[in-house]
């Protein structure tokens, strides 16, 4: 396979020890070493059939001082020998190749008021690292730098705000959880472009079980499994802290209306979302049901 990609190439294939201006270049492991492209030479459908067959090393011979750690932390999953500070993770993915990188990157630092670190994982997907020992005048708008991104690279962008961690040797495995509830948030609610990790959790904890458990946990719904309606309604007034008016107002119907949905839910279902416990239970449920 070398051998092919030196003829298809030629002086535009390099070899890690032979490493000139590296960032000109994507990075590809072919038969035990690192094989640079130059990035003009190869069009998108070629970069995503290399990638497709090697593993794929994105800028890693250019990472500078502020990157190189948290590379080595969440993408080398080995602990780096300098301390890193408490974070959160801004995971982020394009439905289309994103090949313009400093683009990007200067699109993010027009949302935040300090330039944050930024990972590749592929052409798709990275994450931004958010230190906690920044100090912001304003909280950061996710759904504002989604919107802005979505509207420079004109394809749907979607982003996971990650919960505060430290960077110890259970971060890498935090990070793989978010990575997966990530993108289980995103296949069942492709129109929401902004999950927080705290929200989305309850249903990757669900995706998690057997299956069944989640036709154990959905049967709790079968008296109203068909009244997609009623099971909206309800939902939405769980998702309102059970506030009959503000789950009304989302509604747009009248707060008796949505109280008589409740009522009604209850009687059939014999589960009283007015209480905490039995509302987690009805949550979890509609969770199930989403899977």
């Amino acid at each position: 396979m070398l051998d092919h990609l030196k003829r298809l190439y030629q002086d535009n294939l390099i070899f890690e020890h032979a490493v000139h201006d590296a960032g000109q270049y994507e990075w590809f492991h072919v038969e035990g070493q690192w094989v640079g492209i130059l990035k003009t030479a190869m069009g998108l459908k070629e970069r995503q059939l290399l990638e497709l067959f090697f593993s794929h090393e994105i800028d890693t011979h250019t990472l500078n001082d502020q990157e190189r750690p948290w590379h080595q932390l969440f993408i080398e999953k080995s602990m780096p020998t300098e301390p890193l500070p408490e974070h959160r993770l801004i995971h982020f993915h394009i439905k289309e190749a994103l090949l313009d990188r400093d683009s990007f990157a200067e699109a993010v630092k027009g949302i935040y008021p300090y330039t944050p670190v930024i990972i590749w994982e592929s052409l798709h997907r990275g994450f931004l690292i958010e230190p906690q020992t920044v100090s912001l005048e304003e909280p950061i708008a996710y759904e504002d730098l989604a919107e802005a991104l979505t509207g420079d690279f004109y394809s749907d962008v979607h982003v996971y705000i990650g919960h505060t961690q430290k960077a110890d040797e259970n971060a890498y495995a935090r990070y793989l959880i978010e990575q997966e509830s990530f993108a289980i948030s995103r296949k069942l609610h492709s129109k929401s472009p902004v999950f927080f990790h705290a929200e989305q959790l309850p249903l990757y904890l669900v995706s998690q079980s057997s299956q069944e458990t989640i036709a154990e946990v959905k049967a709790m719904l079968e008296q109203v499994a068909d009244d997609k309606e009623l099971l909206h309604s309800v939902r939405k007034f769980l998702e309102s802290n059970m506030n009959i008016s503000t789950a009304a107002k989302a509604l747009f119907v009248h707060r008796n209306s949505l109280q008589y949905r409740v009522d009604k839910f209850i009687e059939r279902t014999q589960l009283d979302v007015k209480t905490f416990h039995q509302a987690v239970t009805v949550y979890i449920a509609m969770l199930a049901m989403d899977l």
